[in-house]
């Protein structure tokens, strides 16, 4: 007797990229640094608002922008290491700058202030903790990532090595240890 059920078929795969796969741009330009002006700025997977989100971006970290796409810029994270896609209205050529220092209640002043203050930047790929004085046991004001600039003012004659710094874009001052700087 013969069989009447029918063979399987296969549905052809599709090509489409799923929802986590990063989409290369299809436009690419010289490449340059530039700089998230907002906290908060989704790195995305693709160049859309609706597409899943890789990390957040914070203000000040730099990225290298190599291509765009539909309002977006195909960017290099330094901070992260990682390539994803950014809103073109959240990148700036110009690193943001705070217009005014923010007050941290019992921040501990330094010692000993420059005259000239010294920008430099985070060393270390942990990031750096911002302390409310010069020392280990002092409560974490924020964390500053590699790369991140800070203006150095001042030092500590009682604590050796820790010197007294505002953060460039958010203007906020604490103390870090001085040998995780460039």
């Amino acid at each position: 007797k013969p069989s009447t059920t029918k063979p399987a078929t296969t549905k052809p795969a599709t090509t489409k990229p799923s929802a986590t796969t990063l989409q290369k741009p299809k436009k690419t330009v010289n490449k340059y640094t530039a700089y998230v002006a907002a906290d908060g700025v989704s790195l995305r997977y693709a160049p859309n608002s609706s597409s899943a989100k890789r990390v957040s971006l914070s203000i000040g970290n730099d990225v290298v922008v190599s291509g765009e796409e539909n309002g977006f810029y195909y960017v290099y994270s330094n901070r992260y290491s990682i390539s994803g896609w950014v809103s073109k209205s959240y990148i700036s050529k110009n690193r943001p700058v705070a217009k005014t220092e923010t007050k941290v209640s019992g921040l501990v002043n330094p010692d000993k202030t420059y005259s000239k203050p010294k920008t430099k930047t985070v060393s270390i790929s942990d990031g750096l903790r911002l302390r409310k004085g010069p020392g280990t046991d002092y409560d974490v004001i924020r964390n500053l990532g590699k790369g991140y600039p800070v203006a150095v003012k001042g030092e500590s004659t009682s604590a050796p090595g820790w010197v007294y710094v505002t953060d460039i874009t958010r203007g906020i001052s604490g103390w870090v240890m001085g040998s995780y700087l460039n």
